[in-house]
């Protein structure tokens, strides 16, 4: 079965950093959806808080939880790529009117 990253998952990620235990500072890993998004706790140069990329079809967020307010951060990052990223998937994958 060949899944993909869907609403479903990104709501799965942003609970998971809701009830963050899982996350230590430092360097610790989470895997979720079945391997189709990877969280990673690490620390980032400067002034980066978190970040997002999907590479082959895995969704990989970085965050640093020993920055401010990193966790929260993180979900609205999560949220904003889900409205920006599925609503083009959709768009690209909707039948053509006309």
């Amino acid at each position: 079965m060949n899944r993909l990253l869907d609403e479903a998952c990104l709501d799965e990620a942003i609970m998971t950093l809701s009830g963050s235990s899982n996350l230590t500072s430092g360097w610790s890993d989470l895997t979720l959806c079945e391997g189709l998004l990877e969280v990673r706790c690490r620390p980032l140069e400067g002034r980066a808080v978190c970040a997002a990329m999907k590479i082959d079809d895995v969704l990989w967020v970085v965050i640093d939880l020993d920055k401010p307010n990193a966790v929260g951060l993180a979900q609205e990052m999560l949220e904003e790529w889900r409205t920006s990223h599925l609503q083009r998937t959709v768009t690209e994958t909707a039948p053509r009117m006309g």
